[in-house]
């Protein structure tokens, strides 16, 4: 049994009810350090897919890419358009962490050329793109922001501009010609440079040897089309994993600073806490599937034994606990709901 099915056990084995959630919450949150190199590459591609909005081409593909018995590189492209970061920052962060901890090479590509496109998601218009030196501060703050986040292998950070720089037009040419105008997201209502900025991609996994790339969901279309140039290539395509877009705390699709409804990763504890413990009942599993350690067993589990108002506060401390630990988010739930402490691991 690995070590990661002996602590859903251990939870399983203990958790009845809400007066329970003081002792199982701290074992959830140890796994954030739990070595994950014991499952086999099966269970890791599931616990993996399991976070994510779809692995393309397949789990099975994702599965025999982690059995290829070498030390992988997972690449995640860092565009920065702002120096807060919040709770929906951390989903992909997460799923990085998890490769992590299976033993593979996390290296996060600066976009500091390719920033120059805009933002990817569409929620920065172009006319408000950083400069480079905005660009500079953001990238500080986010890894200021972010670090503490990836507690498996060492990370790495490059930047794009180091290579894309140097870029030929035939060479563009070349790559651009792999690709039917069809499959380029935006091309029909954004610049023509738009355009490129899949190609930057491609470019992006080659200069990095890429196996895995993780990015939002947001970026399914750009991932396909590097996929698409790779092949053209003769090479391997990555792994694309797209992360999901979570839901405000007011239960909008999206949350979003511009909208208000967004939990900062630089929030105190109590901060946290109280805007999490307000959220629908309906956000709870969403969250704690998106921003926890907490598998899907154990998940069933609490919606089983848990009232909706319950559900919400075991996710408000979960959650918290991703961001402070299982102290501070213990501490902060028995300020807003004081009970005894039978149990309590600490």
């Amino acid at each position: 049994m690995s070590d990661l099915d002996e602590s859903v056990a251990q939870v399983l084995g203990t958790f009845r009810g809400f007066d329970d959630v003081r002792a199982v919450v701290p074992l959830v949150a140890r796994r954030a350090t739990l070595d994950l190199g014991d499952l086999g590459p099966a269970e890791q591609a599931r616990l993996v897919a399991a976070r994510v909005s779809a692995a393309d081409p397949s789990e099975d593909a994702l599965a025999q890419r982690l059995a290829a018995g070498r030390t992988l590189t997972v690449k995640f492209v860092v565009e920065p358009f702002a120096t807060t970061f919040h709770l929906g920052n951390l989903v992909p962060l997460l799923v990085l962490n998890r490769l992590s901890r299976m033993g593979h090479r996390i290296v996060f590509v600066v976009g500091d050329l390719s920033a120059a496109f805009g933002d990817p998601s569409g929620s920065v218009p172009l006319s408000a793109t950083p400069s480079a030196a905005e660009l500079e501060r953001n990238i500080s703050a986010y890894r200021e922001h972010t670090a503490r986040f990836l507690t498996g292998t060492p990370t790495e950070f490059v930047r794009n501009s180091d290579w894309l720089s140097r870029a030929t037009l035939p060479e563009l040419m070349a790559l651009a010609a792999h690709v039917p105008a069809a499959m380029v997201p935006g091309l029909g209502d954004g610049t023509l440079s738009r355009a490129l900025y899949p190609v930057t991609k491609a470019m992006d996994a080659v200069h990095t040897r890429a196996d895995i790339e993780v990015g939002g969901v947001y970026q399914a279309g750009n991932l396909a089309v590097c996929r698409r140039i790779m092949a053209g290539e003769g090479l391997d395509p990555v792994i694309a994993l797209t992360t999901p877009l979570i839901p405000g705390v007011d239960g909008a699709p999206v949350m979003s600073a511009t909208r208000g409804n967004e939990v900062s990763l630089l929030a105190t504890p109590a901060a946290a806490f109280d805007r999490l413990a307000a959220v629908p009942a309906d956000l709870a599993e969403v969250y704690l599937r998106a921003l926890t350690e907490w598998q899907d067993p154990e998940i069933d589990r609490a919606r089983a034994v848990l009232t909706p108002g319950e559900l919400v506060l075991l996710t408000a401390t979960a959650v918290t606990a991703t961001l402070h630990g299982h102290e501070s988010a213990l501490r902060a739930l028995d300020s807003r709901s004081p009970r005894p402490r039978t149990g309590a691991a600490q």
